[in-house]
């Protein structure tokens, strides 16, 4: 499983690259520019995705530190 899993991976990055490279070229045509790197929007790619609401990281942090909010009774 881990073959077909970087297999998909790589195949993404080939056609992320692909359209990188078109959205260029079609730009260039307009006198505009791409300003940022490929490789850096390639590695911000690979970077973990956190799709938690802020009121769930908050509440994360709070729990992981040991906190108590204010308004909070304790029994």
């Amino acid at each position: 499983m881990s073959y077909v899993r970087a297999a998909i991976e790589q195949d993404e990055e080939e056609y992320t690259f692909k359209v990188y490279m078109s959205d260029s070229v079609q730009l260039a045509g307009e006198d505009k520019f791409i300003t940022r790197r490929w490789c850096d929007i390639a590695n911000d790619l690979k970077k973990p995705v956190d799709n938690r609401t802020g009121d769930e990281v908050a509440a994360d942090v709070i729990k992981r530190l040991g906190l108590i909010p204010k308004g909070v009774n304790e029994e």
